[in-house]
C-alpha cells in the first residue's frame, strides 16, 4: 500500500492508530519491504515543479515528520538507518519548522551536497551504461553560473582549492562552446571580470543611495548563490572575491538585496559589514 494512499479514511485516525501506522511504515522501510517511505513516492516528488531540498535524518527519527503540511519523500539507507528526507524547494521551511531544526544554513549546505552527489552518481550510471568515462574539467568558479544558464547537466568537485566539473562526455562539446564563449569575447580575467562588477555595484550604490554589504562566506556558500541567483541579465547584481591566505570568500552586494541577504545564516548577516564607498 502507498503512504499517501492510506491517510484516505472517512473519519481522522486516532493516536493509536497514527503510532502504529508509523512504526509499521519505519519498520517495512528498515526490515525490507520497501526503502522508502513518505506521503508521497520519490518518482512523483521529482515530477512536481521546482527543485528538492533534502536532509538526512536518523529512521529513528521519521515518526517526527507525523502531521506535516506538505508532500515529502523518505529514501532510508537500510545498511546504516540513515534516511534522507526531501521536499520541494519552496516547502523548505515547513520541513525544518516542523522538526524544530534552527540550523538552517548547516542543513543548506548538507542538502546542496546530497543534491550534488545525486547527480554524480547519476552521471556515473549514465557513463557505465554507454561504456564511457565521466569527464571533468577544472573551471573558475564564476563560470558555474553559466553551465547552470545553459542547461548542462555537472556535479561541481572541490579538489586542491580549485573547482572541478564533472559531466558526461557526450556535453563536452556544449561545455567547452559555453566558456571558450566567455574567453574568446573580450576575455578578461576573473579578478578583473570581477572588479567590473563591483564598479558597477559602488555606481548603482551612490545613485540609489544603498550601502553595499560585504559579508565572509564559505565556498559552499559562495557556489549555492552563483548556482541560485545567477543569469546572463543579472550577473552584476552580486560579486565575490577570494580572500587571500584563506579558503574563504567576501561576498559583495546591495544591502537591500534581501534575496541574497535571505541564502545567508544569521550569524553571518550579523558579521556583515557596509559601506557607501570601499
Amino acid at each position: 500500500m502507498r503512504v499517501q494512499k492510506a491517510f484516505k479514511k472517512d473519519k481522522p485516525f486516532t493516536s493509536a492508530e497514527k503510532r502504529w501506522f508509523w512504526i509499521t511504515k519505519t519498520n517495512e522501510a528498515i526490515y525490507g519491504k520497501t526503502s522508502q517511505c513518505g506521503n508521497v513516492s520519490s518518482e512523483k516528488l521529482k515530477n512536481m515543479e521546482g527543485s528538492e531540498y533534502s536532509i538526512k535524518l536518523f529512521a529513528y527519527q521519521l515518526p517526527r515528520l507525523q502531521g506535516i503540511q506538505c508532500f515529502y519523500s523518505v529514501s532510508l539507507n537500510k545498511g546504516t538507518g540513515i534516511a534522507t528526507v526531501s521536499v520541494k524547494d519552496y516547502n523548505k521551511y515547513n520541513l525544518l519548522n516542523h522538526l524544530n531544526l534552527s540550523n538552517h544554513k548547516m542543513l543548506d549546505e548538507q542538502s546542496d551536497r546530497i543534491k550534488n552527489r545525486e547527480i554524480y552518481e547519476t552521471i556515473k550510471k549514465q557513463c557505465r551504461q554507454a561504456g564511457t568515462k565521466i569527464a571533468y574539467r577544472t573551471i573558475q568558479s564564476g563560470q558555474l553560473g553559466k553551465l547552470k544558464h545553459e542547461g548542462i547537466y555537472f556535479s561541481v568537485l572541490e579538489k586542491d582549492g580549485k573547482t572541478v566539473i564533472a559531466f558526461n562526455p557526450v556535453v563536452a562539446d556544449r561545455v567547452n562552446s559555453t566558456l571558450s564563449e566567455n574567453q574568446n569575447s573580450n576575455y578578461k580575467s576573473e579578478y578583473r571580470y570581477n572588479r567590473d562588477i563591483l564598479d558597477s555595484l559602488k555606481k548603482k550604490s551612490a545613485i540609489q543611495g544603498v550601502k553595499l554589504s560585504y559579508t565572509t562566506i564559505t565556498s559552499d556558500t559562495k557556489n549555492r548563490i552563483y548556482d541560485k541567483f545567477y543569469t546572463r541579465e543579472s550577473d552584476k547584481r552580486f560579486v565575490a572575491f577570494k580572500i587571500k591566505g584563506s579558503d574563504n570568500y567576501t561576498l559583495v552586494y546591495l544591502e537591500t538585496d534581501m534575496e541574497i541577504k535571505n541564502t545567508l545564516s544569521p550569524k553571518q548577516v550579523q558579521q556583515t559589514k557596509t559601506s557607501t564607498n570601499k
